[in-house]
């Protein structure tokens, strides 16, 4: 662990930031001689790919098809309150958002979804190219093609 005072930590911050990040070593920034602050590196976030887990297998497929109901290649991604919902098959989803559920031939919900992380479900969507079911208005307003409720 290194040490700098913060005179110097002021004057050339973007430099020893980068040094952190390349050497992955924390420094501590003192003032009159004692820490006041320490600069640590951080670890990359996770890759979404792999993050998104379908909730309809296979078999419910095979049985959707029996039934009738058209496969339109269609992937969606749950928001975490809808995802809840439709767990307990509230009748607070919108129209649209049932029929998209009814619709799709996959159904994912992010791994995130345990944390209330809804930007990071809308990347996670993007990332999948899917669309996502959500009632989040500010999302709704950013992606209109993307969301439904």
């Amino acid at each position: 662990m290194r040490t700098t005072p913060a005179g110097r930590f002021k004057a050339q911050c973007l430099e020893l930031l980068d040094d952190v990040a390349q050497t992955g070593e924390t420094t501590v920034v003192t003032k009159p001689g004692k820490p006041v602050a320490k600069v640590e590196p951080i670890e990359a976030p996770p890759p979404l790919k792999g993050s998104v887990v379908y909730l309809v297998d296979d078999d419910e497929l095979i049985a959707r098809e029996r039934r009738g109901v058209p496969r339109g290649g269609r992937v969606i991604v749950l928001d975490t309150h809808v995802w809840l919902r439709w767990q307990t098959a509230d009748e607070k989803l919108s129209d649209r958002a049932q029929t998209a559920s009814a619709r799709a031939d996959r159904i994912g919900v992010s791994t995130i979804s345990c944390y209330p992380v809804d930007r990071i479900i809308y990347a996670t969507t993007l990332a999948h190219r899917a669309q996502l079911v959500t009632r989040d208005r500010e999302l709704r307003r950013i992606d209109q093609g993307r969301t439904i409720w």
